[in-house]
């Protein structure tokens, strides 16, 4: 069952309203993977912040609680990628 809006929590809802779109393009030309989609948008984010301190603690207890599976998933999906059989076929 979906907590926010329909997504996990609302982390991960509020990463769609702002980085929803660039998402979108991103999965139009390549299949997303969750680890990228995370660590591109922790160093844009960090970028904006004090290395240390109460603004990166909080930056990155509310980054830790967004779900980058469901959202690379959405958007793959989206896309038409089908992961677990590109998955499969790296297998074979």
């Amino acid at each position: 069952m979906s907590g926010y809006n329909g997504w996990k929590n609302y982390e991960t809802w509020n990463m769609i309203m702002w980085y929803g779109d660039l998402f979108a393009d991103m999965a139009s030309e390549q299949e997303l993977l969750s680890l990228y989609l995370e660590e591109m948008i922790v160093e844009m984010e960090l970028e904006k912040v004090p290395e240390s301190g109460l603004a990166a603690d909080i930056l990155n207890r509310y980054l830790s609680q967004v779900d980058w599976d469901e959202i690379a998933d959405h958007y793959n999906e989206d896309a038409g990628h089908n992961v677990e059989e590109e998955m499969e076929d790296l297998d074979a």
